[in-house]
């Protein structure tokens, strides 16, 4: 008899959905070679009756390949139908006129205001969502949940990944089954919406939200909505960082802990019910709270599995964690495939499995060890934390290392910390969430006692999150490596618990088999022969990363901007050298001190292991450059300054030519972008040139010092200067480069209107192909010893 079988499915499910989005050119070719496989097997068996396994252990096993490939391949073709009808919505930039419900909160940014609309005027896109950005001037009506608009605008569909492994806004869009963007030129009101529960509750959010924010600290506030409402759209970067370096991220999701609290309070208030009439309004209010709340990943899994326990006790059996596991899954997949690359989905379901599995055996080790201490109240609850912060860990970290480059082991000291606060805390926010919806100032002490917790929980986790040593920033892994993490922490599960050492020998072949693989693919990149050029898109700014056939990493430049609300060197520039798996830069080279230049640069010398700094002489001191010597100085970088006629040898086949400036007769017109270091990277019989910011007068300076030996210049490519711009890219210049390929650096419709039709036209005119970063993405091109430039389609 098969166990667990909704497990089964639910395996089956997840296999379908990856199979679906990564294979699915190939996805009847997969089912029918794992359909011949299992009837393989099956004549195997049948063949071999003196075999060791029982006959009818062997049918059940069949039964459940066969279950599973069953609704593997219906999962597969559901996810297909899925992506074929993102792909098919509405054309990029194309006018719409729709009618639809609001369904979702208002959310305000700086110019706009935003609302999700449920389509209900169109047939073939009917119930689907659309996500409407309205400007504020053009702004008549305060929309509420349940009105019924008609709107006009331009549909655009989200941009997916720019970088290798960068952010999926499109994706991110497709978890919360969003097809697009439309910012809307013309809405109106049809119908306002009668009273509904839907619009109750926005109400209700929206009053607690207005009193949480009148008494509260700005910085408590944000964590208090994360906290209590599950709304983390006002937690700040900085606020996020502090959190996931103390490893205390998956407190600000509301989870099985805010449950737990839920059922207690029910239990309090209706213990003199009778117990099955408490179970069922136990039931009543984890289904309400779940809907107030707003249903994320974690908060369904936790209400879906505290609906089947209590339901078990109703019936009268036995509750199955890992089946209740399972089912919950199932059901939150079969609403939204997409939900299984949801961050939150996979911490709150790895983490609730590692406790499920490893909690008891790690406790009694635990208990062992410290079996010389005093048995009290405390130390129970010490080793109660340590246990099952361990056992959530345990299946968490291949993830929290995949995503966030760390592993750290703060969470001993944080999550025992913070458990006991927690607690207080949350039952307090019921408290003031629930006197909020009344205004009841007469009882500001609550407000005034949750928002002092806050300021501890906050202290607590700044506190944790300092504590550097405790933790160490690593590279991507990529997927094999993840596997083979889950493989080797199940095999250890596998040989401590006798229910399922029957597959043990075939765990140790499957680690065996991940292991050869992943060291084939080391192997292989390290006899790679050809030079790698990475365009990375980093806005309105130039970043360059060569990696040359000897493995040695150069980095010209690194983007940024003088934005304070986003950091291109944290959150772009260094993640992206990670998923590369790179953390040592053997030369950063700095054109020139422009933020759009070198503000990434800093990050990366901060954050990853530098050897060497290339900058030329400096006609004007900065803060950027200041900056930069006190950064380099901190990190012991070796800063090479370098000037017209140096060169700089990389490796055997690999040289870098500095052509300018001339460090004793700077030019002071614009003197940091005509001061920009021109440099020609040079790979046996290709070449690429790098030109900074410079300008024309600088193009006409560098023409004539070149005069002579004008072929000096003359590239394979060409780093286009400045961005495209018009006061830079001579006709004399492009003329004296002669480049096939020109590369430029520019931000999706970004307000200088670069890159100048001018300037393309002079490169076109010239044969030139020209790459776009704002039309591309990422650029990667590959170039092999003879000088062959291949331009390689982006990874996903």
């Amino acid at each position: 008899m098969i166990k667990r079988p909704v497990l089964i499915i639910t395996i089956s499910y997840i296999i379908g959905i990856i199979g679906g989005i990564y294979i699915k050119k190939y996805i009847f070719l997969f089912y029918i070679l794992i359909l011949i496989a299992i009837s393989i097997y099956h004549i195997y068996i049948k063949n071999h009756k003196n075999s060791n396994h029982s006959m009818l252990y062997d049918r059940q096993y069949l039964i459940i390949a066969y279950l599973g490939i069953v609704v593997t391949f219906f999962s597969s073709v559901t996810i297909i139908q899925k992506e074929k009808s993102f792909d098919s919505y509405y054309s990029n930039n194309e006018s719409i006129n729709m009618r639809g419900t609001i369904v979702g909160m208002k959310n305000e940014t700086e110019y706009n205001y935003n609302y999700i609309v449920k389509v209900k005027s169109n047939n073939k896109r009917n119930n689907s969502k659309i996500y409407i950005q309205i400007p504020k001037k053009e702004c008549k009506y305060n929309f509420s949940y349940g009105d019924y608009v008609q709107f006009k605008g331009i549909f655009s569909k989200a941009s997916g990944r720019r970088n290798y492994k960068g952010f999926d806004y499109f994706f991110t869009l497709k978890s919360k089954n969003i097809y697009g963007t439309c910012v809307v030129d013309d809405i109106m009101l049809i119908k306002e919406s009668g009273y509904s529960l839907g619009k109750m509750r926005d109400n209700a959010r929206e009053k607690i939200k207005i009193n949480l924010k009148k008494h509260l600290d700005k910085e408590t506030y944000n964590i208090a909505l994360a906290l209590f409402l599950g709304d983390n759209t006002n937690v700040t970067d900085e606020q996020t960082e502090i959190f996931s370096n103390a490893n205390l991220s998956h407190i600000l999701a509301i989870s099985g802990m805010h449950v737990s609290y839920v059922i207690i309070a029910v239990r309090v208030l209706f213990r003199r019910f009778g117990k099955r009439r408490e179970n069922y309004c136990i039931i009543l209010m984890l289904i309400m709270y779940c809907f107030f709340i707003g249903g994320s990943p974690s908060v369904i899994r936790a209400t879906i599995m505290g609906c089947l326990l209590i339901t078990s006790n109703l019936v009268y059996r036995k509750s199955d964690t890992i089946n209740n596991i399972a089912i919950s899954a199932l059901i939150i997949l079969i609403s939204n495939p997409y939900q299984i690359f949801n961050l939150g989905f996979e911490l709150s379901f790895l983490g609730t499995l590692g406790i499920v599995l490893f909690e008891g055996s790690i406790k009694s080790k635990l208990i062992v060890l410290c079996s010389k201490l005093p048995k009290n109240k405390i130390v129970t609850y010490i080793l109660d934390a340590v246990s099952a912060s361990i056992s959530a860990n345990i299946m968490i970290m291949p993830i929290i290392i995949y995503k966030f480059n760390t592993i750290s082991v703060v969470f001993f000291i944080s999550n025992i910390i913070v458990s006991p606060l927690l607690g207080i805390l949350v039952f307090t926010g019921f408290i003031v969430c629930f006197i909020s919806l009344f205004s009841c100032e007469f009882l500001s002490f609550f407000y005034f006692t949750c928002d002092l917790l806050l300021k501890v929980f906050y202290f607590i986790s700044l506190f944790s999150s300092n504590l550097t040593a405790l933790r160490t920033k690593v590279i991507t892994p990529n997927v094999i490596t993840i596997i083979l993490m889950y493989v080797i922490i199940f095999y250890f599960y596998s040989k401590a618990n006798i229910h399922t050492r029957i597959i043990l020998k075939r765990i140790k072949e499957i680690i065996v088999i991940l292991a050869v693989v992943l060291l084939i693919v080391k192997i292989s990149a390290v006899f790679n022969a050809n030079m790698k050029i990475f365009f990375i898109d980093v806005g309105q700014g130039d970043c360059c990363l060569i990696v040359t056939a000897s493995n040695k990493k150069i980095l010209i430049d690194g983007g940024g901007s003088e934005s304070k609300t986003y950091d291109v060197g944290k959150q772009t520039l260094v993640p992206y050298l990670l998923d590369r798996q790179i953390n040592k830069i053997d030369y950063i080279i700095v054109s020139h001190f422009d933020s759009d230049h070198v503000l990434g640069l800093l990050t990366v010398m901060d954050e990853l292991k530098v050897k060497n700094a290339v900058i030329s002489a400096q006609g004007k001191n900065c803060y950027n450059y200041e900056n930069f010597k006190e950064i380099a100085k901190r990190k012991g970088i070796r800063v090479i300054i370098v000037g017209k006629g140096d060169r700089l040898n990389i490796d055997n086949t690999t040289y870098i030519d500095f052509l300018w400036p001339n460090n004793k007769e700077l030019i002071n017109e614009n003197i940091l972008n005509n001061n920009s270091i021109l440099l020609k990277v040079c790979f046996n019989k290709f070449s690429i040139l790098f030109t900074g910011d410079i300008e024309k007068i600088a193009e006409e300076q560098i023409l004539k010092e070149y005069d002579s030996k004008i072929n000096v210049l003359k590239s394979d490519m060409i780093k286009v200067a400045h961005h495209g711009s018009s006061t830079s890219s001579t006709q004399e210049f492009i003329d004296a480069v002669k480049p096939k390929i020109a590369l430029i650096g520019v931000g999706e419709k970004n307000k200088f209107g670069h890159p100048n039709a001018e300037v393309i036209n002079r490169l076109i005119d010239g044969g030139t192909k020209i790459l776009r970063t704002d039309e591309m993405g990422e650029i990667i091109l590959e170039v092999n010893p003879k000088g062959k430039i291949k331009i390689k389609k982006q990874h996903k």
